[in-house]
C-alpha cells in the first residue's frame, strides 16, 4: 500500500469550526443584555487563555476551535447590538407584537371562513 494512503495524524493539524449562524435581523439589547454579552465574551476568552496554557491535554484541540468560534460569535454580536431602553418601549409597542396581532386576525379570519365552507348546509323541507 502507498504512503499516502497510511498517513497518520501527527497532531499539527488545526481544527477549525464554522461560524455560528447569527439573525438576519437587527439585534436589539437592553443594557442588562449586553452587559450579559460581554460578560460571556470575558469568559470564553479567559477559557481559550487557560486552553492555550495546558498544552499537554488531548482534547485541547477541539476545546480551543469551540472557545474561538464562540468568540466569534459573541463579538460579532456585540459588535451588532442596537442598545435600547425597555423602560421607552411599552408592552405591545413592539413591531413583533404588532406582527404577531395582525397574524392572529388574519388567521383566525381565515379558520372561520373555511370552517364557514365545510359547514354542511341545513335545507328546509
Amino acid at each position: 500500500m502507498s504512503k499516502a494512503f497510511t498517513k497518520e495524524d501527527d497532531g499539527t493539524e488545526n481544527v477549525h469550526l464554522d461560524d455560528l449562524p447569527q439573525s438576519p435581523h437587527p439585534n436589539l439589547v437592553t443594557p442588562s443584555g449586553l452587559a450579559a454579552l460581554n460578560s460571556r465574551l470575558g469568559a470564553r476568552q479567559s477559557d481559550l487563555a487557560k486552553l492555550r496554557e495546558k498544552a499537554e491535554e488531548i482534547d485541547r484541540k477541539l476545546a480551543n476551535a469551540v472557545a474561538q468560534r464562540d468568540i466569534r460569535f459573541l463579538e460579532a454580536r456585540i459588535s451588532r447590538a442596537i442598545l435600547v431602553d425597555p423602560k421607552s418601549h411599552s408592552p405591545g409597542s413592539s413591531h413583533l407584537a404588532q406582527r404577531s396581532k395582525s397574524l392572529l386576525k388574519t388567521t383566525a379570519a381565515r379558520v372561520f371562513e373555511l370552517s364557514a365552507r365545510m359547514r354542511p348546509t341545513l335545507r328546509m323541507a
